[in-house]
């Protein structure tokens, strides 16, 4: 309709990133900030944005994810309930 193509996420300082961090929402602008301070400190650290939460796309994390040592997954959501928050209840593939 306008012409302008969305993916699964958005890359952030990824390319060469040795920590990373997956999150959704509003919170990636902090995210990002943070980020580019710790590429100021010597830190190679990277962001992943996720924009399409169902279906979860699970081959094309791995592959944007693959040379990270280590990965923080963040969430800014609360969930007091019985179903905990969105990555528990829809990160690991069907077994």
């Amino acid at each position: 309709m306008t012409g302008r193509g969305f993916g699964y996420f958005e890359a952030y300082r990824l390319e060469d990133a040795e920590i990373g961090m997956l999150i959704m929402g509003s919170a990636a602008g902090t995210a990002k900030e943070v980020v580019d301070e710790l590429r100021a400190t010597g830190v190679k650290a990277g962001l992943l944005k996720l924009r399409i939460f169902r279906p979860f796309p699970y081959q094309e994390l791995a592959a944007a994810l693959k040379n990270l040592k280590v990965l923080a997954i963040m969430d800014r959501a609360e969930s007091f309930g019985r179903w905990g928050d969105r990555y528990s209840m829809s990160s690991a593939p069907p077994s």
